[in-house]
């Protein structure tokens, strides 16, 4: 014990005055690298305010009895010279060095016998010193460890990484009492604003404006500690609505705090001050990105005296530092800023004077990506790539409106609007594009033409089709006055698709077919195999069913070659249509089975309810009525989430099932059933659709020769299926009430809240499931909002326990 004493005299870790909240987790995975596998160093990197230097005191005080030479600790951070920092270890070890020896040999002779833990704070600053001097020392001293803080790893062979955090963000408004309070963002709110006003406690009335301070930001302990301070003066709810200034609001740390951490804004410059001019740069000029962003994003806004080696240097030492965090989205790299680090840098950014020129540089990438997305004509790669990018391009758009760049503007909405079709989420879309052509000159120009091709889309979707028409036209006549062929390819099949929904068979074939030879002659081949199957229903409508087969094939390899799944899929309806005409309900279910498959990959929801109204019409003229109803009420809830009463890809089969449906059930039970599918969540519409099976005729019957998917395959799903099912029925219309928990019903649930609440249960972040569902942060983080408050749930962990005892996932 006399050794232990010895080291709390010199280097004894300083006894902290305030309680630590959670960090359980990071706690015990530090005791466990400390002790169950004695690891040399163990690094606690994080943002500055993270609460680094708190925990690592705490995980010593856990640690300590297991040292028989005790913990010493050594302050870094107010060395300003690299070569005080041995003499700063020796001095805490109580070393007296002798003068005649180096000082490190000193070191290391006094270390190498003593089991002791060496814990250095605050090394970002002096990382090559610290790393060389750490590096001998560990090499030397066996029975050494060393517990570092530091916003970026050292870097040494054997360095485990602890990365440190913010706490845990609070429930949304409509949480109850008690699960705000167990929350660790408001519960250390809570304690420090107790701290200058002892009357202070969280009450129903006040709770979710605490949350919103916490939420806001981002949970970083020092920001909340200072603006807890503010309690004093300010109400919660006024410290809430003063949020928008965080950098200037929360100025009033304790005077004992060493400078760097008495205002947030001092912290962050802190890492700033670390890094050279040409990363302070890049940190500037990532502030104007909105959601996150790439590499390549980064690269393309690069100044012209930079490399894209330059670039991806910077980049990383932005991340080691703290300052920038990166996410992975299905195993593609993306980076981020806290909103309050991002605050920090939009203030250098504007003090330097360079915010105008990188917003223009972010607005003429986001441009450019578009460009690209709308080439691919809305393949999967693409498609998920400008789906992450809301944040991003609403940022453009929002820049282009306000420095009255229309004509960006609509460059931008019209290479969007493939996607957005695809997706069935036009309204936002729509919006930008009726702005930008109400501020662009009435003159033919290419963005123009591709902007009224790109609207007329859009109402298309919603099922306007006159007003589709007529914008088509226009699109159209630009195309004429101007010979542009793309604005020609894009105006055409709009017609053709207009055409083919008012059932004007005569218009429609020959349109469709100057489409093909359009995309054909432009090399857009995934264009080209959507005429493709368009002009199949053109020629179906015609009744000419051997062209109609034969251009659906035609589209369906074509979309299997270059691997567009939603394509494929609205190919396969078309097989399903001709199949069911000609009365082989087999060939059909198996193109709709196959195109459930398709959709559950690529997230197309257009194809799906082609899918799900294919299937619909099917079951209710097979003695599956209930299904076909439930089906139908799907399909309503996906057209009311586009803003459509009516949405083009159900066509027909939406009318025949519907009529069957109804005369089948009578209009009682089929209200019933309808109003269930609009509440049940698409992966159990898909598992109900896949119970819609058509046996073969006979067991020579066999499969068409477009089909991937084989009857045993279909007959093990069944069977699947019928297994979820209870008391081992195998009929599925007796199974519906089963298989739709009652839970289920009874909560008012929107069709998107249960695909948000279904990826809940995944442990999916707000920017995963933006990315899987195609819509854009905010949008889920409103879902997210309205799922823990029909749930009444604290958080999202609490959500998805609830609903899975509820049956809901």
């Amino acid at each position: 014990m006399a050794s232990v004493a010895s080291a709390l005299l010199l280097g004894s870790p300083p006894v902290p005055r305030t309680r630590l909240i959670g960090r359980e987790l990071e706690r015990a995975t530090g005791r466990a690298y400390l002790l169950d596998e004695a690891g040399p160093l163990l690094t606690l990197t994080g943002p500055g305010g993270v609460g680094k230097t708190r925990l690592v005191l705490a995980l010593a005080a856990d640690v300590a009895a297991a040292f028989a030479d005790g913990v010493v600790w050594v302050d870094l951070a107010p060395l300003a010279d690299a070569a005080q920092v041995p003499a700063t270890i020796a001095a805490a070890l109580g070393i007296t060095p002798a003068p005649d020896k180096p000082l490190i040999s000193e070191l290391i002779r006094n270390l190498r016998p003593r089991q002791t833990l060496l814990l250095l704070d605050n090394c970002e600053h002096l990382l090559a010193e610290t790393f060389a001097l750490v590096a001998e020392l560990l090499t030397h001293a066996p029975a050494l460890q060393l517990l570092a803080t530091s916003r970026a790893p050292l870097r040494l062979r054997g360095e485990q990484i602890l990365r440190v955090e913010p706490l845990a963000l609070p429930p949304v408004a409509g949480s109850s009492l008690e699960a705000f309070g167990q929350n660790s963002s408001v519960r250390l709110f809570v304690e420090r604003a107790r701290a200058v006003r002892s009357a202070f406690r969280l009450t129903d009335a006040n709770a979710p404006q605490v949350a919103e301070v916490c939420r806001r930001l981002d949970g970083l302990p020092l920001a909340i500690e200072l603006a807890a301070a503010r309690i004093s003066m300010l109400s919660p709810e006024a410290l809430a609505a003063d949020l928008n200034d965080r950098l200037r609001l929360i100025d009033v740390g304790p005077r004992d705090l060493p400078a760097r951490q008495q205002t947030i804004e001092n912290t962050i410059a802190w890492s700033y001050a670390l890094l050279d001019s040409a990363t302070q740069s890049l940190f500037r000029r990532l502030s104007v990105f909105l959601g996150g962003f790439t590499l390549e994003a980064v690269q393309a806004m690069r100044p012209g005296d930079q490399t894209n080696d330059d670039v991806a240097a910077g980049l990383t030492a932005l991340v080691e530092q703290s300052l920038v965090c990166r996410l992975d989205i299905e195993g593609e790299p993306r980076f981020t800023l806290l909103e309050t680090i991002r605050a920090f840098s939009l203030e250098r950014l504007e003090e330097t004077g360079g915010r105008d020129s990188a917003q223009d540089a972010h607005a003429a990438y986001i441009i450019a990506l578009a460009a690209r997305a709308s080439r691919h004509f809305a393949s999967a790669l693409e498609r998920k790539r400008i789906a992450v990018e809301q944040g991003n391009i609403r940022m453009a758009l929002t820049r282009l409106a306000a420095v009255g760049d229309a004509d960006g503007a609509l460059r931008l909405a019209s290479a969007l609007a493939d996607t957005s079709h695809v997706y069935v989420t036009p309204q936002e879309g729509r919006a930008w594009l009726e702005w930008a052509l109400a501020h662009t000159a009435e003159i033919a120009s290419v963005p123009r033409g591709l902007a009224l091709a790109g609207l007329a889309m859009m109402l298309w979707v919603q099922g306007q089709y006159e007003p589709a028409r007529h914008l088509a036209e226009d699109s159209r006549a630009i195309a004429d006055q101007l010979d542009d062929i793309e604005v020609a390819a894009h105006a055409i099949f709009m017609l053709g698709n207009v055409a083919v929904s008012q059932h004007d068979w005569d218009q429609a074939k020959p349109l469709m077919e100057q489409a093909v030879r359009l995309w054909r002659d432009l090399g857009n081949r995934a264009a080209e195999a959507l005429s493709l199957q368009v002009l199949a229903g053109a020629e179906h409508g015609l009744g000419d069913e051997d062209a109609s087969a034969c251009h659906a094939l035609e589209a369906l390899a074509l979309f299997r070659e270059i691997g567009h799944a939603s394509g494929g899929a609205s190919a396969l309806s078309r097989l399903g249509r001709l199949a069911r005409d000609q009365g082989n309900d087999r060939a059909a279910a198996l193109a709709y089975h196959e195109m459930l498959q398709l959709c559950a990959d690529d997230g197309s929801l257009f194809s799906l309810v082609q899918a799900f109204a294919g299937l619909g019409e099917l079951a209710s003229r097979r003695g599956q009525a209930e299904i076909a109803a439930v089906l139908l009420g799907v399909i309503d809830a996906i057209a009311q989430e586009a803003g459509a009463t009516r949405l083009p890809a159900a066509g027909v089969n939406y009318d025949r099932a519907t009529a069957a449906a109804f005369a089948a059930l009578g209009a009682e039970r089929f209200d019933v059933l309808h109003a269930t599918g609009r509440k049940l969540r698409l992966d159990k519409a898909i598992l109900l659709a896949e119970t819609v099976m058509i046996p073969a005729a006979s067991s020579r019957e066999a499969d068409p020769p477009w089909s991937l998917l084989h009857t045993d395959g279909l007959s093990n799903r069944q069977q699947n299926v019928s297994e979820l099912l209870p008391d081992g029925r195998r009929d599925p219309l007796a199974s519906i009430n089963e298989l739709l928990p009652a839970p289920a019903i009874a909560i008012d649930f929107t069709y998107r809240e249960q695909e948000v609440l279904a990826l809940l249960g995944q442990r999916r972040t707000d920017l995963e499931i933006a990315a899987r569902l195609f819509i854009s942060r905010k949008t889920v983080s409103n879902h997210v909002s309205n799922i823990l408050a029909k749930l009444g749930a604290a958080n999202r962990r609490d959500a998805a326990a609830i609903a899975a005892r509820l049956g809901l996932l």
